[in-house]
């Protein structure tokens, strides 16, 4: 709390609210005070009072063996300051029992009680200031944020922010009778027309809502009791007793529920209506869902069964996280359309690394529903698991648009500034000028920043239609000069893959891995309209063509003889629409997502992966059906141990099962990111780490390569024995890093 000299307007003295000791009760509790509403003023001048929530940070499994819980984790407090020696009274804090945040207070002229609104539990608590108690609790409306006293002391106005009323309440009995009680005088609407939809509105209302039972056991956590205004409160949560670990608290505003891809840090949430399990599990609700639904079949796990459609409330709370679409303008930036000189070199140190690999598109992240959490080497013993105690081998990629508003940074919350965040990247070598740069240029990425464009270096990507979310393939997966390019809906097969191949200045040639044909125009005309096919590699310029990225992340592919852009025929919905080349005219039919994928696809069916060099195959050590089992090679026997399926995933890569352990995938220990880290079973985490590529070698092997570390699967030195240990190591293009599949 700062207080600032009226007269000079200097501050004065800077008041810091003490972290509670408290031993946790069902009464009282121990945190640090935050979220604090404004400093209220007694009328002798002699004492202020700041409503706020009191956040348990100290308690949790990993830091004092306690696990947070419905009471333990939020709790209103009011906290006395004595305005003589401008320190905190800490030994008259008020904990108000049964409710999670004071939002406002209020003095009565005579300086005898004190009113602080209760946002969570919907209350009016009534505090004797002089002797530091609460007296009573009133009932008011949703989510009181405003409180206010007329100057004959008779009555208090209450600000109900989600009933969009205020209520005035008859205090006389109080003041000259001294009985607990108030009267409701009238209750009074506040605004003319409501700008949110009915359903947003309802979600609303349950977002900022302790009181509802089923949202909240004894009025304490609310989803706003975090999530203030969609924001978040700057807190890293121990959340180990819950499966994960420790969690800083992730900003709504812009992620527009879904549209950043999974939800938390571990992706453990794949539509926002899984809120139900913390509502159930931490809050300690009774859920928005009937028992008989969230028991159905998988519904109560948070990756399970989809929650969606089944309660009208728990999607009416959907509906409002996903109105959150806004960031707020980084004011940081001069203008919205203008970077600082230090953010326009940062923006080039930004390309030049890399970042948006990452950190690309419209989003300015890579999360997507399919997965593919990264491991930049954050990971620690704290970091905890998945939720369900899968293990956590990678972190959901967090968009940058924002960031300027939200500290701490990383999935801990260990990085204090964006310079630290930068620096904890494993193999980070942005440092000196470019980082400072580097940093002035991401606290300007708001809502107004063009997205960036994933860098392309040479591989193998899929090509997928901005405006039909369909891939660039060959017409009937054809082999013969001349097949044409259509539109498919991504089925992963080879002619939905495309090797670019970087010819300097920003153009490339783009090659069907199913054919080896380039795509081109056809008999490389220049006409509107041209058809674009395969044809075998000539050198002409129609095999050429510059990619260019767009302002939201996406590309146009410029025919290097035409000039024109490659375009989905009208605009075309249809599966098997053909391609052709057309004047620019920035229709989202002229725009493409260029991502990466596995070089090539891997046929339906389990198989041995058996090393060139030994014979032997890749095998679960002991048979083993646990998570955390080690894999070797070993001679062929037969066993479910040995035969592993492969798995697509909509993203382009591979998964892989053993046989005896189904639900088990093959991954990088930890998802490591050094040479040597070992692989092993894990439980599927929908990581990077468990997500494989396959390339075909011109012998039939496959090299098989980690999407996480982007480093090769390998017998540890060259060793032909039964048990030799398989790992990851960078390609050598060694026989012991080339791997024969054998449908089994």
């Amino acid at each position: 709390v700062v207080a600032v000299n009226a007269a000079t307007m200097a501050v004065a003295r800077t008041v810091t609210l003490r972290h509670s000791d408290k031993a946790d009760t069902e009464t009282q509790g121990g945190g640090i005070p935050n979220y604090l509403g404004a400093a209220v003023v007694s009328p002798d001048g002699r004492s202020a009072w700041v409503p706020s929530k009191q956040d348990n940070i100290k308690r949790g499994t990993l830091r004092n063996g306690q696990n947070l819980n419905f009471q333990n984790t939020v709790r209103a407090i009011s906290s006395r300051i004595d305005l003589g020696t401008l320190a905190e009274d800490y030994a008259r804090r008020i904990d108000h029992d049964n409710s999670g945040l004071g939002s406002a207070a209020a003095f009565h002229p005579s300086g005898a009680y004190l009113f602080v609104a209760l946002e969570t539990s919907r209350q009016l608590a009534v505090v004797d200031a002089v002797g530091g108690r609460e007296l009573a609790k009133l009932d008011v409306g949703r989510a009181p944020q405003a409180v206010g006293v007329s100057a004959d002391g008779r009555t208090v106005y209450v600000q109900n922010y989600m009933d969009r009323t205020v209520t005035a309440l008859d205090i006389g009995p109080l003041v000259l009778n001294g009985e607990l009680r108030a009267t409701v005088l009238s209750t009074v609407g506040t605004i003319g027309a409501e700008t949110l939809g009915a359903q947003a509105l309802a979600g609303k209302q349950l977002f900022y809502d302790a009181r509802d039972p089923r949202l909240a056991r004894d009025g304490y956590m609310s989803c706003a009791s975090c999530h203030n205004d969609g924001g978040h409160d700057g807190r890293t949560w121990d959340l180990a007793g819950f499966g994960e670990g420790l969690r800083n608290t992730i900003e709504l505003k812009g992620h527009a529920g879904m549209r950043q891809g999974l939800l938390h840090w571990s992706g453990n949430f794949d539509e926002v209506q899984d809120f139900e399990k913390q509502i159930r599990d931490l809050a300690g609700g009774t859920g928005l869902m009937a028992d008989a639904d969230y028991n159905y079949a998988t519904r109560s796990q948070a990756l399970g069964t989809k929650k969606a459609g089944v309660s009208a409330d728990l999607d009416a709370l959907a509906a409002y996280v996903g109105s959150l679409a806004a960031f707020d303008a980084s004011p940081h930036r001069p203008a919205a359309d203008t970077l600082t000189a230090a953010a326009v070199a940062g923006k080039a140190v930004f390309a030049q690394a890399q970042c948006a690999s990452c950190h690309g598109g419209d989003g300015f992240t890579s999360s997507a529903l399919d997965g593919g959490m990264r491991n930049i080497g954050t990971l620690r013993a704290t970091s905890g698991n998945r939720l369900d105690a899968a293990a956590l081998n990678g972190i959901d990629v967090p968009t940058l648009r924002g960031l300027w508003a939200t500290a701490p940074y990383l999935h801990d919350g260990r990085a204090a500034t964006l310079d630290d965040a930068v620096r904890a990247h494993a193999g980070n070598t942005v440092a000196g000028n470019d980082l400072a740069n580097l940093v002035a240029y991401l606290k300007q990425i708001d809502g107004s920043e063009a997205g960036a464009a994933m860098p392309l270096p040479d591989g193998v990507y899929r090509l997928v239609a901005k405006h039909s979310n369909q891939a660039l393939g060959v017409d009937t997966a054809s082999k013969a000069d001349g097949a044409g390019a259509v539109q498919w809906p991504w089925a992963g097969s080879d002619d939905e893959r495309w090797r670019l191949a970087n010819l300097g200045n920003g153009e490339f040639a783009l090659t069907a891995q199913h054919s080896g044909k380039r795509l081109e125009v056809a008999n490389c005309g220049a006409a509107n309209g041209g058809r674009v096919q395969q044809w075998p590699a000539n050198g002409a310029a129609c095999q050429v063509w510059r990619i260019e990225a767009l302002n939201d992340g996406t590309f146009r592919l410029v025919n290097k003889s035409s000039g024109k852009v490659l375009d989905v025929s009208a605009a075309s919905q249809n599966n098997g629409a053909a391609l052709l080349q057309w004047d620019w005219t920035g229709a989202d039919n002229q725009h493409w997502r260029i991502e990466p994928v596995s070089p090539n696809a891997v046929g339906a069916g389990n198989y041995s992966l058996a090393a060139s060099h030994s014979g032997k195959v890749l095998d679960v050590l002991g048979v083993s059906a646990a998570a955390g089992a080690g894999v070797v090679q070993w001679g062929w026997v037969g066993g479910g141990n040995q035969k592993w399926a492969v798995v697509p995933t909509p993203d382009g890569f591979f998964e892989l099962a053993p046989n005896h352990a189904p639900a088990m995938r093959l991954e990088v220990a930890g998802g490591g990111l050094n040479d040597g880290d070992r692989l092993r079973q894990g439980i599927p985490s929908a990581s990077a780490a468990q997500r494989w590529a396959f390339e075909l070698r011109g012998d039939g092997s496959y090299r098989v390569t980690n999407r996480n570390s982007g480093k090769t699967m390998d017998v540890f030195g060259v060793s032909k024995d039964d048990g030799a240990v398989v790992q990851q190591w960078p390609w050598q293009n060694g026989p012991n890093q080339w791997w024969t599949l054998t449908n089994r």
